[in-house]
């Protein structure tokens, strides 16, 4: 099933929108690498990082994934490598 938005996102909240963008990236486009720069985007922007992780606890893999990126962005230790894929992720997460 195709990922949409709310067919009109001109009453939703910022939270609301926030919430509805992320879901739609990530339903609709978690198979391509540019997807993760995107959301990444999302969470360097916003303060709402326990709701993100729990949006994204809906697809395990992918939730565990973006906590990796997150640790690595707060130089937390990882539980595990960063392996998975093969880009350069954007060096101001580090900071």
């Amino acid at each position: 099933m195709p990922a949409r938005l709310p067919p009109d996102i001109r009453h939703l909240s910022n939270i609301e929108l926030e919430k509805a963008l992320l879901r739609f990236a990530i339903t609709a486009e978690f198979e391509c690498i540019n997807a993760y720069e995107e959301i990444l985007s999302l969470v360097r922007e916003t303060s709402f990082r326990s709701d993100i992780i729990r949006i994204l606890g809906e697809e395990k893999q992918h939730a565990a994934i973006l906590q990796e990126m997150l640790s690595k962005r707060d130089n937390i230790p990882a539980a595990e490598p960063f392996k998975r894929f093969k880009y350069e992720i954007d060096p101001q997460m580090y900071y």
